[in-house]
């Protein structure tokens, strides 16, 4: 089963991390960076920054922002020694809000877990979770970034049991 599971991880991040294809209007250089964030309703989180990194500014549809929207980034979670967690697939329609994102600026999010995966609170606090992701910008005039990936590790909180008469 671990070996199984390891595979899969591998086989995940070797499709994830393959090189974006170049076209007409590829590439806008950003940075995305995605940390564990601070839990909302019990639910773990991730804390998503978008860097623009190039020289102009962009304008793209807030919706389509790492955290805009449930279909905007792709993730995989997978708890150690176990399957990938079930996908949901909740009805998301958002409305269209054009961002405007200066050379040089960032733009901070987050991403709720748990409207991703099913499972997800009561996994991360059993084991370690990996959560896999990929991500590419678009703007509103058609250009878009290279794709981005990463992967996140989500570790369970042990609190130490109270001691009574310690010496």
């Amino acid at each position: 089963m671990i070996r199984h599971n390891s595979c899969l991880v591998a086989l995940l991040l070797t499709i994830l991390a393959a090189p974006a294809h170049a076209s007409n209007g590829c590439c806008i250089p950003l940075t995305v960076e995605l940390s564990v964030g601070t839990p909302i309703d019990g639910q773990p989180t991730l804390r998503a920054k978008l860097r623009n990194t190039s020289g102009k500014t962009i304008t793209v549809d807030g919706s389509l922002l790492p955290w805009g929207n449930r279909y905007s980034i792709t993730l995989l979670a997978a708890p150690e020694r176990a399957q990938p967690l079930p996908l949901v697939f909740p009805i998301d329609d958002p409305m269209q809000e054009n961002v405007t994102i200066k050379p040089g600026e960032s733009l901070e999010g987050t991403i709720r877990l748990g409207s991703f995966f099913r499972g997800i609170a009561d996994a991360v606090k059993k084991s370690p979770v990996l959560v896999l992701w990929s991500y590419r910008l678009k703007t509103v005039d058609g250009q878009q970034s290279e794709r981005i990936t990463g992967a996140v590790q989500f570790s369970p909180v042990v609190t130490a049991a109270p001691t009574i008469g310690q010496r």
